[in-house]
């Protein structure tokens, strides 16, 4: 295997890989562990050169998109992709605005939806992760809204129904939640600002945050001596894998 992306939503664990050469996915269960239940192969047209992108399926070649071996969307510019909230999606620049893309496992060929936010959303801006977040300076943008502003970093991410940021502002840590169908002020917001240094950065999921070796989660140390941890929000668990240092 020489190159890896897991992550975990809709129910399942899950990696997308490269094999061999070849673009392949494997499904899991923290129920029965020791093997897939199992496996994609996407190798008759996904180029050996791709790399995975995040989600089920999604790999980069380029600025081209493959999804379950389709070549659904060119000149991508840093996209982002992900599985969560039973959609896959990628948000992306194209030629300079701000997109999005949903695609249903069934029908890989093509999206089921698109969506532009470029009426608002700056062309400088970066995807955060998410279906929608965008980064333009220190201002963060949701769906064509700007939503939180004096924000120096941020991480964002769909999960458990919800699309959310994790962020410092004014050197407090923070979060927000917001719903697809109202995008332009959060569902709610969240201060974990008592306890988590000013230094802290996210780390992905909903309130982590890393400052040194140490994981913070709402205001709480809950690891230390951890080393290049990756925490999520899904399935409904919050979580953090990582490797735990000598003391």
């Amino acid at each position: 295997m020489t190159r890896a992306v897991a992550n975990s939503s809709n129910g399942y664990d899950y990696v997308t890989f490269i094999q061999g050469g070849k673009a392949r996915g494997a499904l899991f269960s923290a129920s029965a562990p020791a093997s897939p239940v199992s496996t994609d192969s996407w190798s008759t047209n996904t180029p050996a050169t791709a790399v995975p992108l995040g989600g089920y399926g999604f790999f980069l070649d380029g600025t081209d998109v493959w999804f379950r071996d389709n070549k659904v969307l060119t000149n991508a510019v840093k996209p982002i992709a992900n599985s969560a909230n039973n959609i896959d999606y990628v948000t992306y620049i194209k030629n300079g605005k701000a997109t999005g893309a949903a695609f249903a496992s069934s029908s890989p060929s093509a999206p089921t939806s698109t969506a532009s936010w470029s009426t608002n959303t700056p062309a400088t801006a970066v995807p955060i992760g998410g279906y929608g977040f965008y980064l333009d300076g220190t201002d963060v943008w949701y769906r064509d809204n700007k939503v939180l502003t004096n924000v120096t970093r941020a991480v964002a991410n769909s999960s458990n129904g919800y699309d959310y940021v994790t962020f410092i502002q004014g050197g407090k840590a923070r979060g927000a939640l917001f719903s697809a169908s109202a995008p332009a002020s959060p569902v709610s917001t969240d201060s974990w600002s008592t306890n988590t240094p000013a230094t802290a950065v996210p780390l992905g999921g909903y309130g982590f945050f890393l400052d040194g070796t140490d994981v913070w989660f709402r205001d709480n140390k809950v690891l230390t001596n951890a080393v290049k941890p990756i925490a999520n929000s899904a399935n409904n668990i919050d979580y953090v894998t990582y490797v735990q240092a000598s003391c």
